[in-house]
C-alpha cells in the first residue's frame, strides 16, 4: 500500500485498489500563546495544492485569490493579538517586579488583563492602564490591597491626570468583567503595611486596638497608618508612608488632630 498525500488516498500499486480516500495532515502546529502561533488544539488540515479541492476536483483562479486573502487576514488577526498579549504580559510582569507581587497574585493579574483585553475594553489605551487596574482588582479579590497610588509609583502614563485615567480603567474593568466591588476592610490595610514594614505579625493586633480607638479620619488608610505608626514606636515617618501608600505630612498632621482631641 502506498499513500497519495495530494488526493489523501491509500492505494495499492498493482491492482489501483483505493483503500482510504480520508487522509490528512494531523500534524499540529507546535508553539505556544506567547510565541506566536496560537494553535486551539484542532489538528490542522493544510491544503498542499491550491489548484485542486480535497476530492481532486480543480478550483478555478477567482476562488484561489479569495482562499489567500482568507488566509491573509487570518494570519494578520492572529499575529496581532499575539503580539498585543506579549506586550500586555510584559507590562504585566514588569508591574508585578516593582511591586514586589506574588507570582500568584501577577498571574491573576494577567488572566483579568487578558480577558478584558479579548472583550476588546480599553481600545486605544495604554497596556499601562490595563495592567494597573488587573492589579488592584486581583489584589483585593485575594483580601489585600494595592492601592492607585503605588500603581502610579512604578508605571509610566504618559496621558495627563494619570491617577483619573486609572481610576477610569479600574471602574470599566471591574464592571466589564463583572466583578463585585471589595471593601478593604482595616485589619487587611494595617496586615499588609505591617508586612511590608517587616514588623512581626503580632503587632497588628495592638495597632488595631488604637486604630479602633482612635476618631475616624475620612481615608481609613490614613487611620491605619498613623495607628501602625504609633504601635511601632520606633519605625520613622517616612517608612510608614511609603508602606501605607500615603505621605510623611498627612500622618504628621493627623497625628496632631490626634494629640489636640486627646485621643492620644
Amino acid at each position: 500500500m502506498k499513500q497519495d498525500s495530494y488526493r489523501g488516498e491509500t492505494f495499492c500499486p498493482t491492482c489501483g485498489l483505493v483503500a482510504d480516500a480520508r487522509i490528512f495532515d494531523s500534524q499540529i502546529q507546535a508553539g505556544t500563546e506567547f510565541s506566536g502561533s496560537i494553535h486551539n488544539g484542532v489538528p490542522l488540515t493544510r491544503i498542499r495544492n491550491e489548484s485542486h479541492d480535497a476530492g481532486g476536483g480543480s478550483i478555478n483562479e477567482g476562488t484561489r485569490q479569495k482562499m489567500r486573502r482568507l488566509k491573509r487576514i487570518d494570519s494578520t488577526v492572529t499575529d496581532n493579538r499575539s503580539r498585543s498579549l506579549k506586550k500586555l504580559y510584559a507590562e504585566v510582569k514588569v508591574m508585578g517586579d516593582r511591586l514586589n507581587s506574588t507570582k500568584e497574585l501577577r498571574d491573576r493579574a494577567f488572566f483579568l488583563a487578558k480577558q478584558a483585553h479579548d472583550k476588546k475594553v480599553l481600545r486605544n489605551q495604554e497596556f499601562a492602564l490595563m495592567a494597573g487596574a488587573s492589579f488592584i482588582l486581583a489584589a483585593q479579590e485575594s483580601g489585600g490591597n494595592i492601592s492607585f497610588d503605588e500603581v502610579l509609583k512604578v508605571i509610566n502614563i504618559a496621558r495627563e491626570k494619570p491617577k483619573k485615567q486609572l481610576f477610569r480603567a479600574y471602574r470599566v474593568v471591574k464592571q466589564v468583567l463583572g466583578m463585585q466591588a471589595v471593601s478593604v476592610s482595616p485589619d487587611a490595610i494595617i496586615a499588609v503595611g505591617i508586612s511590608k514594614l517587616g514588623l512581626p505579625p503580632a503587632l497588628a493586633r495592638k495597632a488595631k486596638g488604637i486604630y479602633d480607638a482612635m476618631p475616624k479620619h475620612r481615608t481609613m488608610r490614613v487611620d491605619a497608618a498613623v495607628a501602625v505608626f504609633i504601635a511601632a514606636k520606633n519605625v520613622p515617618q517616612s517608612r510608614v508612608a511609603d508602606a501605607f501608600g500615603v505621605s510623611d505630612v498627612i500622618i504628621r498632621s493627623r497625628m496632631a488632630e490626634q494629640v489636640s482631641s486627646k485621643a492620644l
